[in-house]
Parts: C-alpha cells; sequence; structure tokens
C-alpha cells in the first residue's frame, strides 16, 4: 500500500446538551441566555460554554451562577462575570467557557448534564439595582444528545 495514507480517528463516546433562555418585562427582553455543554469520554472531559446578554443591566451585575430549578442550593456553577469590551451586535454579551478534564476535580461539571438535559436549568443574575435585585433565567433544551459514538470509522 505504498503511497497511501489510512486514516484513523480514534472512536470516543460523547453526549451534549444546548440550552437557551430569555426574560422579558413588560414587552423589552432584560436579559438572555445560550449554553452548552460537551462531554466525551476517551478525549478531554466536559466542557461547558455561556454567553448571556443583559443590555438594560450592563454594568450593574454583580454575580451570575447556574443552579437547579428544583434544587437551588447548591449553587451548581458560579459564571465569572467580566464586563463587555464592546458591544456584541445590539447587544453587550458576557461569556465564558469552562473545561474540566478527566481526572481532575475543577470546575466541578458533574451533574450539570442531567440538570440541564432535564430542563430544571436556571441562570441567576445578581445585580446592585434596587428595583431588579435578581433575575432568573430558565433555560430550555433546545439540543440534545445522549451517550453516542463518535469518530468512528470502519
Amino acid at each position: 500500500m505504498s503511497g497511501c495514507v489510512i486514516l484513523t480517528e480514534p472512536c470516543h463516546d460523547e453526549r451534549y446538551v444546548a440550552v437557551a433562555g430569555s426574560v422579558i418585562d413588560g414587552g423589552a427582553q432584560i436579559a438572555s441566555v445560550t449554553a452548552n455543554l460537551h462531554a466525551d469520554r476517551g478525549l478531554q472531559g466536559l466542557s461547558f460554554t455561556w454567553q448571556f446578554a443583559a443590555p438594560s443591566l450592563e454594568g450593574h451585575i454583580t454575580s451570575a451562577v447556574l443552579v437547579s430549578s428544583t434544587r437551588p442550593v447548591p449553587i451548581l456553577l458560579n459564571l465569572p462575570i467580566r464586563e463587555p469590551l464592546e458591544p456584541w451586535g445590539y447587544q453587550y454579551a458576557y461569556f465564558g467557557t469552562m473545561e474540566q478534564r478527566f481526572g481532575e476535580t475543577t470546575p466541578a461539571l458533574g451533574g450539570i448534564f442531567e440538570v440541564l438535559a432535564a430542563g430544571d436549568g436556571v441562570v441567576e443574575l445578581t445585580t446592585e439595582l434596587p428595583v431588579q435585585p435578581l433575575v432568573r433565567i430558565p433555560l430550555a433544551v433546545t439540543q440534545k444528545a445522549d451517550w453516542h459514538e463518535s469518530g468512528c470509522r470502519s
């Protein structure tokens, strides 16, 4: 087989869930969130990515957390807040990624898939505004795939 290259990819199991939610008050969108969690066995581990926009709250958000709607305590994840550098489209966006490699314990992403896939995820934004100290954004599943083989060639 001179001159031939045999392509092989590692076979691994993966699953993912994508969620989105928004809060509207008086016809105006207060905040919106999109997030996804990807897990794979045999490659890297768990990856959680989020993005939220809250134009009317920009500069006033003091914390963002992911909780379960059925068990709001304990907090599942603290989502670090960094002020947006530039407008993203017409909204100011906050975003981030967390990765938990196999064998590592932080960030603790175990159990997040189950909460999001069940439609129980809620992002809570705490602000310094007396009229809106807490904004709760329920997350609905937009895409989901449980464990399945990926990267396998026969």
